[in-house]
């Protein structure tokens, strides 16, 4: 049987080689022993986790893999789906390469680390909404900061960055920043976290851009609306529904009501210029609230149920203000009012909770200002974590199987179809390959025994890695800083074997 046989020879300078060979046995021994070779897996991990803080531009890292194959696969579908976003941007492949390195890089850096598929997942959907892949690009850092500062999903962000640019026209990756920046602040002030927000950016977004209002304002506003929507309501889905239920009562459905009762809507300046641009909707609901007296029974006359709990927060707040008192203290007669209107126990809770976490008023969420540092320092603390150095650990492999692994697996799997080999893709070549690292005399007779050939020549303080076409699978792959890195992959056919 023909067998393809590809090594890839990590040349080793200095005292590295020497520590290289000090590895043999315990690299054997990984191939024997699963359970056990995790759990030092893990402990290695731990330990160079805290040998990468500082080290900029390098790393020492050790990455031992149950399987080459998986991985071998895993980088070709990542190779599919950067082609088929280059396709969709009509993106040479060169410049998807060096687009899928950027976000390597950046998903690398000390104060970040994030999952890379989770930052392409962010470019993905801002191309998908947009079709502006330069709008992704220049908002790569921005959305792998804020995916580890929030835990939210790169898709999500990539969602909310790509509708405040459509609906909010915002533009330059410094006016991104501060906007998430100040999401991200409310979100703390307030229950409604960025995380939730960029599940519902869509929504969101789309109801307040009925107003007309556009720029780092109207996301300040949006941000403040929701808020306060969410503290008179219970779940986020909830609140985004409250919140839209009031801004379409406000912009669409009782706009004739509400200006009869003398509710100024519209920004009286841009109607002279001939714009029909809505005013702050913070400073509408405050007119309203006042031409109302907060009165519950007098908002439900304009306002369904749905609407009138996102106007709760407001109608406690002015209450507090006249009578000088805590909104603590005003939700009590605000929310008996609500129990007798409905009779929905889930307006008790929200009561309860009040009480429990205190009343926010809506100047607090509007003095807010972004400037992108609280998030660039809750990413930093975040990306200390070990998981996300386990994730760095990840994406430096990704960044080394790219580079160099692919290409071998690529060339290895052209020369079998080209021989006639029975594999007729990539996939079908990886899923017979075994990785080999021969290091010194003892640990390479070992492994020519058991595959019944001859033993290899000595590496001389080389590293080998022997990539073979059979059913059998053990993969570790000892990668070291750049500067002392020297690569070069040759492929080609073994000779006949069993």
């Amino acid at each position: 049987m023909a067998d393809l046989n590809t090594s890839i020879i990590l040349r080793l300078k200095s005292d590295l080689a020497r520590k290289a060979r000090r590895d043999g046995d315990a690299l054997e021994k990984m191939g024997r022993r699963g359970k056990r070779a995790m759990r030092g897996i893990g402990a290695a991990a731990g330990a160079v986790g805290k040998r990468l803080k500082g080290m900029a531009n390098r790393y020492t890292a050790l990455f031992s893999l149950a399987g080459l194959a998986v991985a071998a696969r895993q980088m070709a579908g990542i190779e599919v789906r950067f082609e088929r976003l280059g396709v969709q941007a009509r993106r040479s492949k060169e410049e998807m390469k060096s687009l899928h390195q950027k976000i390597l890089n950046i998903s690398k850096e000390e104060g970040i680390r994030v999952d890379p598929g989770e930052l392409t997942a962010g470019v993905e959907k801002i191309v998908e909404k947009t079709g502006d892949l330069g709008l992704a690009e220049e908002n790569l850092r921005n959305m792998a900061v804020a995916i580890q500062a929030t835990g939210a999903s790169g898709a999500d962000i990539g969602a909310l960055i790509a509708d405040m640019q459509q609906k909010f026209g915002l533009s330059g990756k410094d006016a991104f920043l501060a906007a998430l920046d100040m999401l991200v602040k409310q979100g703390k002030l307030g229950a409604f976290t960025l995380q939730a927000m960029s599940t519902q950016a869509e929504r969101l977004t789309a109801a307040y851009a009925a107003t007309g209002r556009r720029g780092p304002e109207a996301v300040r506003e949006m941000g403040a609306m929701i808020q306060m929507a969410k503290q008179g309501t219970g779940s986020y889905e909830e609140a985004a529904t409250a919140y839209e239920r009031l801004l379409a009562t406000i912009t669409q459905e009782k706009t004739g009501e509400l200006q009869k009762a003398g509710i100024q809507l519209f920004d009286p300046e841009k109607l002279k210029k001939g714009v029909k641009e809505f005013r702050s909707i913070p400073e509408i609901t405050k007119d309203i609230i006042r031409a109302t007296g907060g009165d519950v029974q007098k908002l439900s006359q304009v306002f369904d149920i749905r609407a009138l709990r996102a106007l709760i927060p407001w109608a406690i707040e002015y209450k507090a203000a006249v009578k000088g008192i805590s909104g603590e203290e005003a939700a009590v007669g605000i929310f008996k009012q609500m129990k007798d209107l409905t009779g929905d126990p889930r307006d008790a809770q929200v009561y309860a909770r009040v009480l429990r976490e205190g009343f926010k008023s809506v100047s607090t969420f509007l003095n807010v200002q972004g400037d992108g540092n609280e998030m660039l320092r809750d990413s930093a603390r975040l990306a200390d974590t070990a998981s996300a150095k386990m994730t760095r650990l990840k994406t430096a492999w990704e960044d080394f199987a790219t580079a160099y692994v692919m290409p071998a697996v690529k060339a290895g799997a052209e020369a079998t179809m080209g021989a006639g080999g029975r594999a007729s893709t990539y996939e079908g070549v990886v899923r017979q390959i075994r990785i080999e690292a021969a290091i010194d005399k003892r640990l390479r007779e070992r492994r020519a025994q058991a595959a019944g050939r001859a033993p290899l020549p000595a590496p001389q303080g080389n590293i080998h890695v022997y990539i073979e076409a059979a059913p059998g699978l053990n993969a570790t792959v000892k990668s070291v800083r750049e500067k002392d890195l020297n690569i070069e992959v040759n492929t080609g056919r073994a000779m006949e074997g069993p």
